[in-house]
């Protein structure tokens, strides 16, 4: 499948939104960011080498549970979510008193970070 320009620009803009949920929890002092921070290099790696590599890259010999599909399925969650979050806080940190408004573009947001998860984490034939 060729990646068009827009795909990678929505997939890099929620990326930075997630590294910038990964940035608040390392500020707050949780020790979230530390599993967020993991997540995060399997969605670079995801999206550098794409899903097959990283397949193999965490496929451990002899054993045969699925931990790989396991950190694969985490990781797109926490993408996702993460991504999620920092948008919200982004529009929460607007400088208007009704955030009423913003219900269009959270729910237009929501449909784009699904569909560049989903894009990033699906499975190519």
């Amino acid at each position: 499948m060729k990646q068009t320009v827009f795909y990678r620009l929505i997939t890099l803009s929620t990326f930075f939104l997630s590294c910038y949920s990964w940035w608040l929890l390392y500020n707050q002092q949780s020790l979230w960011w530390i599993l967020l921070g993991l997540m995060l290099l399997i969605t670079i790696l995801t999206f550098v080498y794409g899903l097959k590599s990283v397949r193999r890259i965490l496929a451990v010999p002899g054993l045969s549970l699925p931990i790989s599909d396991f950190l694969l399925t985490a990781s797109a969650i926490g993408y996702f979510a993460s991504a999620l979050v920092g948008f919200m806080i982004l529009i929460f940190q607007l400088p208007f008193h009704d955030k009423s408004f913003m219900i269009f573009p959270l729910i237009i947001a929501i449909l784009m970070f699904g569909g560049a998860t989903i894009g990033l984490y699906h499975d190519q034939i």
